[in-house]
């Protein structure tokens, strides 16, 4: 896991919104830090990657959906018959295209209209796990 995504939405505390809304800005922040960080991701995402980049993006991004899961409501998704390891592989899946599009220059938003997108599919996905 991106140890700068880990620190601010362990920093966050325990609200949804927060906690997406610093780990999406910390995960950004890092991308843009190094060009050849930003091309590798979008040769990730658009399939043109090797079998060693593919393990480590799936390794990532089972890490990040184990961070979600781990703050997730369990009760709510078990009692639901859902499993939330899906769940969280949906959202990350969301959010990966919001971040695809929006380094792609086919979002429109700056960075901060591209955090309020993910924290909406992450708290939304949330409230409505928590409410019947």
């Amino acid at each position: 896991m991106n140890p700068a995504v880990e620190a601010a939405t362990s920093a966050a505390g325990d609200d949804v919104e927060e906690r997406t809304r610093a780990g999406v800005k910390a995960f950004i922040g890092t991308i843009s830090t190094d060009p050849r960080f930003v091309r590798l991701k979008l040769q990730e995402l658009s399939g043109h990657a090797g079998e060693e980049v593919r393990r480590f993006r799936q390794r990532a991004f089972s890490r990040y959906a184990q961070l979600l899961v781990d703050f997730g409501p369990h009760d709510s998704v078990k009692a639901r018959g859902l499993d939330p390891n899906a769940l969280a592989i949906g959202v990350l899946a969301a959010i990966e295209a919001l971040i695809h599009s929006w380094v792609a220059g086919d979002l429109e938003v700056d960075l901060d209209g591209l955090i309020d997108h993910a924290v909406v599919i992450v708290a939304g996905t949330a409230d409505r796990l928590t409410t019947s």
